[in-house]
């Protein structure tokens, strides 16, 4: 539920917000050869999913589907959602970071982007290792 109404908030605020000439895909921020990694076992190929007109979201899974991974493009709005009172800073990754609840949300320049890794039932629990190095992976790619 939580995660639907993170999604559902995400694209709201992204039709409301100004979109770039160029927007970012998330499909194209991660492989899935980095996803394989974070998960210890091999991905499914990545699934883009439509959350609003022009904003997707890309999914990974692996082939049990009890590992997710999601990668979406947020907006300055949803920098982070306003019921993240309990958001950990994140050092080292972009130009800021946020952890909550098995979220990342990192922002660099003007681009922001959103994580979600589920390794296990602990993932919105503590902060995974490969949740972090997922996000210095996007990091990388994006503008």
């Amino acid at each position: 539920m939580r995660r639907a109404l993170l999604i559902a908030l995400i694209a709201g605020a992204a039709l409301s917000s100004t979109v770039s000439a160029e927007p970012l895909d998330p499909c194209t921020l991660l492989t899935q050869a980095q996803v394989s990694q974070a998960f210890g076992e091999t991905a499914m190929p990545a699934q883009r999913q439509q959350s609003a007109p022009g904003h997707p979201i890309c999914a990974w899974l692996n082939a049990s589907q009890s590992k997710t991974l999601y990668v979406m493009i947020a907006s300055r709005k949803t920098m982070p959602p306003p019921w993240w009172k309990t958001a950990v800073p994140v050092k080292g990754i972009g130009d800021k970071a946020l952890w909550s609840s098995g979220w990342i949300y990192v922002r660099k320049h003007t681009n922001r982007v959103a994580i979600e890794l589920i390794l296990s039932p602990d993932s919105e629990k503590r902060m995974d290792p490969q949740l972090l190095w997922l996000a210095k992976q996007v990091v990388a790619r994006v503008p």
